[in-house]
């Protein structure tokens, strides 16, 4: 067993160390700056401005459909309104 833990120190000591690391402590190259400094600054690159006008088209989707949502739910739709001269259908 002596022998089998030697050889594996030794080959451990020949291998050469990982070039990444694993445990996650990796340096940032620049400072990150604070999340509203990111959120108010313009994109830099063609991509960036098309994700923006993606991600404003998308909340002006959401708001338009929360609104909607909430006028449904406020004043909902009479589905079934009977008519005006007491008939059931209107069909004769």
């Amino acid at each position: 067993q002596q022998q089998q833990q030697q050889e594996q120190q030794q080959e451990q000591q020949q291998q050469p160390p990982p070039r990444r690391r694993r445990d996650g402590q990796r340096g940032q190259r620049r400072p990150q700056q604070p999340v509203f400094v990111q959120l108010l600054k313009p994109p830099t690159t063609g991509r960036g401005w098309v994700v923006m006008l993606i991600n404003v088209i998308l909340v002006m989707l959401l708001i338009s459909f929360l609104t909607v949502l909430a006028d449904i739910i406020k004043n909902p739709p009479k589905l079934l309104d009977t008519l005006p001269d007491g008939k059931t259908s209107k069909e004769e």
